[in-house]
């Protein structure tokens, strides 16, 4: 096995050059599980918030992502500048929300 490593977004590569770009939709749901070299589980993660969306009676979710290096470790690693844009978007999706606002699908 040769050393690689994983982003944080999958989606369709439409062109098949690695890169995201406008056109190429997201897969939402994927599961992605860390194998050993003899494929045995090491660890899982998911890619979207359903979970919490879909609990009992519902909860309004939307997920963000933002690239870093290093998740759940001590050394992760964010670039300040996409802190700064996500947080100007999620002000930007507050401002639109009203009490008549909904939520379902």
């Amino acid at each position: 096995f040769r050393p690689a490593s994983l982003g944080d977004e999958v989606w369709i590569d439409v062109d098949r050059d690695g890169v995201r770009d406008p056109n190429e939709p997201p897969v939402p749901g994927v599961t992605v599980v860390l194998c050993d070299t003899a494929l045995n589980p090491l660890e899982s993660t998911g890619t979207d918030a359903d979970a919490i969306q879909m609990s009992r009676a519902g909860i309004a979710t939307g997920l963000v992502s933002i690239p870093l290096r290093y998740m759940h470790s001590t050394v992760e690693m964010v670039q300040l500048s996409d802190v700064e844009a996500v947080i100007e978007l999620l002000v930007a999706v507050a401002g639109r929300l009203d009490g008549d606002s909904d939520f379902t699908r």
